[in-house]
């Protein structure tokens, strides 16, 4: 339980120190959010080139620094995203390495991922999307118009905004991922921690909205209502109720994205 507690404690001052960054620069809104220049402040110089492997790589040399970036990143708010993770490792990981290479599944939430990468994940959410300002921007429900509008503002990829509406929402919501039929990662916000749960590597739910999309090679969406129990495993029986299920797939990264909130 300590650990547990003392984990949490190093991903919220990971966050904090991401979202710090506004207030050194002088930031006071999303469209002035340069991270090129708030690199080069902090002595780090981005560069985007051909990777053969992962999505971009930090080194280090004293107090010098260097990002590379993979060019074959084709979404912007991914690629500021990747930046951002690597500032997060140039800002907290000092004692720990010269070099850091990270590929798409670092960035993304994983009960297993290492507590470095998932610091500078932090980090990077409260860089792009600091609570003071994203608060006042969320809109309820989380549906896909809300959260493309919320990305919009921020330039951030669709799936990095729902995580952190997920993660500050007052009420009860969740994001899911999967790709092939199989869940690769979710998120519930704060009044559903400890009381659901779902396993990652389990195929997606044959009752549910997203499993209508499996075989879809367009752009589409899927909604309506089901129960909270078609996709979770319920520890509160008081839980048993309905939720709206909205469920997109993303031909270019063959993903499904399902957003849930109650009625």
């Amino acid at each position: 339980m300590t650990n547990l507690r003392n984990r949490k404690l190093q991903i919220q001052n990971a966050q904090h120190k991401g979202s710090n960054l506004w207030s050194k620069f002088g930031i006071n809104n999303p469209a002035s959010l340069n991270l090129k220049d708030i690199a080069y402040a902090l002595g780090v110089h981005i560069l985007e080139g051909c990777l053969q492997c992962g999505d971009a790589y930090l080194i280090r040399k004293g107090n010098k620094g260097l990002i590379r970036l993979s060019n074959s990143i084709s979404n912007r708010g991914r690629r500021r995203f990747a930046i951002a993770h690597e500032l997060g490792h140039w800002e907290l990981h000092i004692m720990h390495s010269q070099i850091f290479v990270c590929t798409e599944e670092d960035m993304i939430p994983s009960y297993q991922s290492s507590t470095l990468e998932t610091e500078a994940n932090s980090f990077a959410s409260g860089l792009l999307m600091p609570d003071e300002f994203f608060r006042k921007s969320m809109e309820w429900p989380p549906n896909i118009n809300n959260l493309q509008n919320l990305a919009d503002d921020y330039d951030t990829s669709l799936t990095a905004t729902a995580l952190r509406y997920v993660e500050l929402a007052n009420d009860y919501c969740a994001v899911i991922s999967s790709t092939k039929g199989i869940i690769r990662w979710w998120k519930v916000s704060p009044d559903w921690e400890k009381k659901l749960w779902l396993n990652c590597g389990s195929q997606i739910p044959h009752n549910s909205y997203a499993h209508d999309l499996c075989g879809e090679s367009e752009y589409s969406i899927k909604s309506g209502v089901t129960d909270l129990s078609t996709w979770f495993e319920v520890k509160d029986t008081d839980l048993s109720q309905e939720i709206i299920e909205e469920s997109v797939y993303f031909p270019n990264y063959n993903q499904i994205l399902s957003l849930i909130w109650l009625c």
